[in-house]
């Protein structure tokens, strides 16, 4: 209730964050990605939301099966994020990929994750599962 009635400003969008916390651990993901939905529709430009909360946004997507959904706001999130969580938002499109039978366009993602970010640990999980 908190969160609706303030969801234009920051103390609004942590009992936001709160709610989508205890919605998601009861398996509630469509009021969840309703609530990240408005959150990120208000903080545009705040960057902590942009890229934190987008993650945690395709993350539901996912679990809903919302694949291209899904994949829209990883892109967004590769535009902003810094290299360490592009690599973790790199190694999601490619399962989204993958899900959505788009295996040629998963491994190019792969191989940019290898290319790009080949220290990192989801450069291990890219090599992995480019080997299956």
């Amino acid at each position: 209730a908190f969160f609706h009635a303030n969801e234009k400003n920051s103390e609004g969008w942590q009992a936001g964050m709160t709610a989508v916390s205890i919605l998601t651990k009861s398996k509630s993901f469509e009021d969840a990605a309703a609530i990240l939905s408005k959150i990120l529709t208000h903080a545009l430009g705040i960057e902590f939301y942009q890229v934190q909360v987008r993650m945690m946004f395709f993350g539901v997507l996912e679990d809903l099966k919302k694949f291209d959904d899904a994949m829209l706001e990883v892109d967004k999130v590769v535009n902003l994020a810094s290299d360490e969580l592009k690599a973790k938002a790199l190694l999601t499109k490619a399962r989204l990929q993958l899900e959505t039978q788009k295996r040629d366009d998963a491994m190019k993602t792969l191989d940019l994750i290898l290319t790009n970010h080949s220290g990192s640990p989801e450069a291990r999980q890219a090599m992995a599962i480019k080997a299956l």
